[in-house]
């Protein structure tokens, strides 16, 4: 399927292309996969063969997107080489999460960071990622040269995780609203953790992903719409926003990407707080 074939004006026609997007907008969270004879296959329904740079720079010259933060796939595991041959590809300024245990000696790291590299990351949800025995050691390696770490967890298990979380040296991104359950309310103690998390000043939550946990059968999201919210009116300096594209775990059904964006700009209410989510917060916690 062509890495556009998703988008849709017809069906969403509030989402026009001329609702611009402030000059310089940032994607902070999609994936890179390249052909399978220089890279090795991923074996999950063919993204190798569908997902590469040139039908993502489509996707986001359509989109009005101008940068990019590259997260390593999970399905490449350990070997960041096809992330790292995309960011030195892209004709814009890139910079990438990586996968590396902390037994890497220092130039890995350093050659790593030369590249763009800004982050590690972590997933307690499925392989291929950091794990949580992984969490310490490998923020105190990446603490030197001014990472973070970037972690996708079920949002449940936040109270649990909290002490641990908030004693890491470095800044902690979230990825997908935390992915906490829904249940109608956003003061339940997963959600009360996040908003501490936030209060300390040193996490990051990515607007991405709603359909992850939403029930919403429009695709609109409406179920994830009040905690987006809230976050905005309280923490807008600590959220940034990523299309999550190919969106490899719902290939059965993918998002529209235009309709996501969408939903953040509605989200956002206005232009000064679109700004603020998609350049000036990225900006600084990508070092662009």
């Amino acid at each position: 399927m062509p890495a556009t074939a998703s988008l849709s004006e017809s069906h969403h026609p509030e989402y026009r292309s001329d609702r611009r997007l402030p000059a310089g907008a940032i994607d902070c969270h999609m994936h890179i996969y390249g052909p399978p004879d220089r890279f090795g296959p991923p074996t999950l329904n063919g993204l190798c063969g569908r997902a590469h740079l040139a039908d993502y720079l489509a996707l986001r010259q359509q989109l009005g997107l101008a940068r990019t933060v590259y997260v390593q796939p999970s399905h490449y595991a350990h070997d960041n080489s096809c992330m790292l041959a995309a960011m030195a590809a892209d004709p814009a300024p890139a910079r990438g999460v990586a996968v590396i245990g902390a037994a890497r000696p220092d130039s890995d790291f350093a050659a790593l960071h030369a590249a763009g590299v800004r982050g590690a990351r972590f997933s307690f949800l499925f392989a291929g990622c950091l794990t949580l025995d992984e969490l310490e050691p490998v923020a105190a390696r990446i603490a030197d040269f001014g990472w973070h770490a970037q972690i996708q967890l079920d949002g449940a298990t936040l109270p649990d995780l909290e002490t641990r979380l908030a004693a890491l040296p470095v800044p902690l991104v979230i990825d997908h609203l935390g992915r906490i359950p829904l249940s109608g309310r956003i003061d339940t103690p997963a959600h009360k953790t996040l908003y501490r998390l936030l209060d300390r000043g040193g996490c990051w939550v990515k607007l991405s992903a709603p359909y992850h946990v939403s029930a919403d059968p429009t695709g609109d999201c409406a179920d994830c719409a009040p905690l987006a919210r809230h976050l905005l009116a309280h923490y807008p300096d600590r959220l940034v926003w990523g299309t999550n594209w190919p969106h490899p775990n719902a290939l059965d059904n993918p998002p529209d990407d235009r309709h996501l964006l969408g939903l953040l700009r509605d989200w956002c209410g206005d232009a000064a707080t679109a700004h603020q989510v998609l350049v000036a917060n990225p900006e600084r916690l990508y070092g662009f």
